[in-house]
């Protein structure tokens, strides 16, 4: 467990996190529709992991959607190195917007994620709080094995002194934790139940794309694939999505997801 550190986005080669503002009186209608949360239990002041499928039940984004007020939602994402997966959500929801009163908005500001004991946010797990010209969401603790927060300002913020912690130190956690990444597990067109990514899904929510093939899936008991969490001959620990029959050549499974 990581006591009191600090990792920022902005100083990483490898995470470009961002955020994408949905706001507008259709937009919790048109998100419930869109998406694999239920919007209609997302209260004000709450966050939930979720998907935009294809009618096949692959995935086209993933995020973490919070509901800063009525009718406001803010939805983040690592976005890649060149934009992909934000440019991907954004477009693709802007596909399937008609005529709902809705405004997409890529939000520009700082961001900063807090690990480990010693913060006190004052919110519970996957609950937001506005502060100052931002806001500050607690996640749940199953990415990197503990508690996370993630901090959003349009311009600078303020923090307490802490340890910078880098990438590196974060992704051998979520390796360790089995949470798939965009750019890195997660690829286009990617089955979100072969990547453990079932927390991302409403239980019997209903009326989303991909909905009858993810459904279909979880009745059959589990998906042909699964994540793994596998160590080379020299150590190295790595994320693969395997078949249940497939053999790690050059390597051991470790623990299965």
């Amino acid at each position: 467990m990581m006591n009191r550190v600090l990792f920022k986005p902005k100083n990483s080669n490898q995470v470009h996190w961002s955020a994408l503002r949905v706001n507008g009186v259709d937009a919790r209608d048109f998100l419930h529709r869109m998406t694999t949360v239920n919007m209609r239990e997302l209260e004000v002041g709450k966050a939930a992991e979720g998907l935009l499928l294809t009618p096949q039940g692959k995935i086209q984004a993933y995020f973490y959607l919070s509901c800063l007020r009525e009718g406001e939602y803010v939805l983040e994402c690592d976005a890649g190195a060149n934009g992909f997966w934000l440019r991907n959500l954004k477009e693709k929801l802007e596909f399937y917007h008609f005529g709902e009163k809705i405004e997409f908005t890529v939000l520009i500001g700082e961001y900063e994620w807090r690990l480990g004991s010693g913060w006190d946010s004052g919110i519970g797990e996957n609950e937001i709080s506005p502060i100052g010209d931002g806001w500050i969401v607690r996640h749940s603790d199953s990415k990197f094995g503990q508690a996370w927060v993630s901090v959003y300002s349009r311009g600078k913020i303020t923090r307490s002194e802490a340890l910078e912690v880098s990438w590196s130190d974060l992704n051998d956690l979520r390796v360790e934790n089995g949470t798939a990444w965009w750019g890195i597990e997660i690829q286009p067109d990617s089955n979100p139940l072969d990547l453990a990514l079932v927390s991302a899904i409403a239980d019997q929510k209903g009326c989303y794309p991909g909905q009858e093939v993810i459904e279909k899936i979880i009745a059959l008991g589990s998906p042909a694939k699964r994540l793994c969490l596998v160590v080379d001959e020299i150590g190295v620990k790595s994320l693969s999505v395997l078949s249940k029959t497939k053999a790690v050549v050059g390597g051991s499974i470790l623990k299965v997801f």
